[in-house]
Order: structure tokens, then C-alpha cells, then sequence
């Protein structure tokens, strides 16, 4: 292998290792988890996914230009939100990749193979010298330990003996369960913030209707299939009438979304 072939792969290594610490940095994960908590408590205050009119008549046209162009109206489908959370995947992954492996490895292992250098390196340390056999000791301190609620293992080697103890162990799965419901939520949020109507949309495959007419008069180029993944939709049904249909909002306008089933109002109180 070449000078320059070495240098290459050091470089590349050496990239790879920038991406994994700028990814799996704490500060980012905070920064973004602080970010998604402000950006959702804005999308609970401000209503969502109401008639442009609404928002016009409540804020008038200056503010209403100024919370669209921030996706207020629509935050968790907002480019800049699903980015975030994008970001915030690729940052709780990375943190999952780099540090699940070692604590998994660190609940199996019990350092039978420490040396006496090593524990001496300890600051919190206590020593004795006592008299009696390393079976003896072992045999009483041992039943102690386990009575406690440790998991003992000892093992000799090289003239003397190790007796390793611990528990709570299992605790360390509650680092990667959180990290993993992090991820879980952050892709729900990911499916469910219309990606995919939004690339329709600028592909033009489908076309956002903005006109009022009856949901029968709105032609199949807005109309969305049965199987649609993802949608957070409404309708407005009387008393006494049913309907198989709903609006999805999206910017100034609407998509009718066909469902699978009929919902009817029997009585209203």
C-alpha cells in the first residue's frame, strides 16, 4: 500500500470518527430534543390545519404572511420540523451504535482478569491482610454478597483469587430503551408529516384543490387512495347522517381521503 493510499484511508477514518462524535454528541441531542419541545408546544397553542381565512381574520395579512413562511400553521408537516427530527434520529442512532454495544458487553462482564495495579488505581479502595485461606474467605464472603442480592463469580489464576460482584445491571437497558423510544416516536413523526403528499404535490402527481364544491364534484387528481399510510384528516357529518370521506388540509387548500369504513351520527348531545 502506498504513501498517498495510506494517508487516504487515515483521512477517510479519521472523517468517519468527526461524523460519529458531531452525531452522537449530547449537546446536539439536547439542543434538538429542546428545539422539537418548543416547536410542539407551538403546534398545541396555535391551532393546526385550519382554513388559511381562519388564520387571516385572527392575525390579519402582515402576521399571517409571517407564521406561514415558519410553517406555523401546519408545524409538525413544517420542512424544517421533519428535518429536526430527521437530525434527531440520525443523533439518537448514532448514540444507540456507539455506546448499546459497550454497555451490553459491560452487563455480561465481571473483570475477572483485573490486576492488582489496577485495583490499587481505585480511589475508593480498602485493603486488609488477613490470615485465613482463600477458600475460607471465600466461603464466607460469598453467601454475603449473594444474600445482599449480588451476582458473584470468582476465579483463580496466577496465585490468588478474584471475587467479582455486582448488580443493577440490568438498569443500564433503561439508557437504550429510552434512546430506542426516541427513535420509534421520532419516526412515527417522520410518517406522519406528510412527506409523502408533500412530494406528490411537487411532483404533481396530485393537485391540492383550494375551490369550495361538494367532495363529489372534486376531481381524482385530488382524491387520495384507501391505502393512504398516514393522514390526520376531518368531516363534518349531521345528525342522523353518515359519511365515508375526509379533508386533509394542506396549505390553502384540501384533499378528500376516501376511508374504509362509514361513520354515522345517531344522536348528538
Amino acid at each position: 500500500m502506498t504513501t498517498d493510499a495510506v494517508n487516504n484511508r487515515r483521512a477517510h477514518k479519521s472523517g468517519s470518527a468527526l461524523l460519529l462524535e458531531f452525531f452522537g454528541s449530547m449537546n446536539l441531542a439536547i439542543t434538538l430534543l429542546v428545539t422539537v419541545g418548543i416547536a410542539s408546544i407551538v403546534g398545541t397553542v396555535l391551532k393546526q390545519n385550519e382554513p388559511y381565512q381562519n388564520y387571516i381574520a385572527k392575525f390579519g395579512p402582515f402576521w399571517f404572511e409571517v407564521f406561514n413562511s415558519l410553517g406555523l400553521y401546519d408545524v409538525y408537516s413544517a420542512a424544517w420540523f421533519l428535518l429536526i427530527l430527521a437530525f434527531l434520529v440520525l443523533s439518537t442512532s448514532t448514540c444507540i451504535y456507539r455506546n448499546a454495544p459497550v454497555m451490553l458487553r459491560d452487563m455480561r462482564s465481571y473483570r475477572l482478569g483485573v490486576r492488582f495495579n489496577s485495583l490499587n488505581a481505585f480511589h475508593n479502595k480498602r485493603e486488609w491482610r488477613l490470615s485465613a485461606s482463600p477458600d475460607a474467605l471465600a466461603g464466607q464472603v460469598i453467601p454475603v454478597l449473594e444474600a445482599f442480592g449480588y451476582r458473584v463469580r470468582s476465579k483463580d489464576s496466577a496465585g490468588h483469587r478474584v471475587i467479582a460482584a455486582k448488580k443493577g445491571a440490568v438498569n443500564r437497558l433503561g439508557y437504550i430503551f429510552t434512546h430506542a423510544a426516541i427513535v420509534i416516536i421520532c419516526v412515527g413523526g417522520l410518517v406522519d408529516g406528510n412527506l409523502l403528499l408533500k412530494w406528490q404535490a411537487f411532483n404533481g402527481d396530485i393537485t391540492i384543490e383550494t375551490r369550495d364544491i361538494p367532495a363529489s364534484q372534486v376531481p381524482e387528481q385530488s382524491r387520495l387512495p384507501v391505502g393512504n399510510p398516514s393522514f390526520r384528516g376531518s368531516v363534518n357529518i349531521p345528525e342522523g347522517s353518515s359519511g365515508n370521506i375526509a379533508f386533509l388540509n394542506l396549505r390553502d387548500g384540501y384533499l378528500v381521503q376516501p376511508l374504509p369504513f362509514s361513520v354515522e351520527v345517531k344522536d348528538f348531545r
